[in-house]
Order: structure tokens, then C-alpha cells, then sequence
């Protein structure tokens, strides 16, 4: 069984991606990266590290128009450059829902 490390990461305000890699993820995946701004601009997010090379990417478990999409991203000093988006896997349902099951339901945001 896969263990996700989730931590709350705050909203950022600026951001940036390729053009060349967002038409390729929407083609791909069906998923355009502008649609993961907003999820990932507001009160926070879930997020686990996900580390390439001496990169240290990480990936967000957002809500995008009623889909679990999982955004790979890099934080960049202090923006947000999109790399990827796509479908989350089991293991990334499982811990999003393990922890959003627990909270109240009148709360709103993650922080």
C-alpha cells in the first residue's frame, strides 16, 4: 500500500507554465493547466513532494470542475510553474478523501 505525505500548501498568486506543454496535457490528458489556477491560488492545497533530480516538484490533489486531477508543479521563487496535470492515481484518492472525510463539512478551504 502506497503512503502519500500530504501537507497543506499556501495559495499562490503567480504563475506560469509552457505553452507547448499546456496544449500537449490538454491533448494528452484532456486537462488545460490555466483550469488548475484557481485551485491552486485559493485558501491552500494538498500537496506531496515529488522530487526529480535535484528538482523538488510536487504534485496537488485539486478539485477542477467537479475531477480529483493530480498538478505537478515547482515552485519557483515564489511562483507557481505548472508542469502537469492528470488523473489522480488510487492512492492519491485515497489519501485527498482519508483526510477530507474528516473535516467538517461546513468548513470551506483547506486552511
Amino acid at each position: 500500500m502506497v503512503v502519500l505525505a500530504l501537507e497543506l500548501a499556501p495559495g499562490y498568486r503567480q504563475f506560469a507554465f509552457d505553452q507547448i506543454k499546456r496544449l500537449k496535457v490538454l491533448q494528452d490528458h484532456g486537462i488545460d493547466l490555466v483550469a488548475a489556477v484557481p485551485a491552486l491560488s485559493g485558501d491552500g492545497h494538498l500537496r506531496y513532494a515529488s522530487p526529480r533530480g535535484e528538482e523538488l516538484r510536487h504534485v496537488a490533489l485539486v478539485e477542477i470542475q467537479g475531477a480529483l486531477l493530480a498538478v505537478a508543479y515547482v515552485d519557483r521563487d515564489g511562483i507557481c510553474r505548472l508542469i502537469t496535470a492528470r488523473a489522480t492515481r488510487v492512492a492519491e484518492r485515497r489519501a485527498y478523501r482519508a483526510i477530507h472525510d474528516r473535516r467538517d463539512p461546513g468548513e470551506t478551504g483547506l486552511g
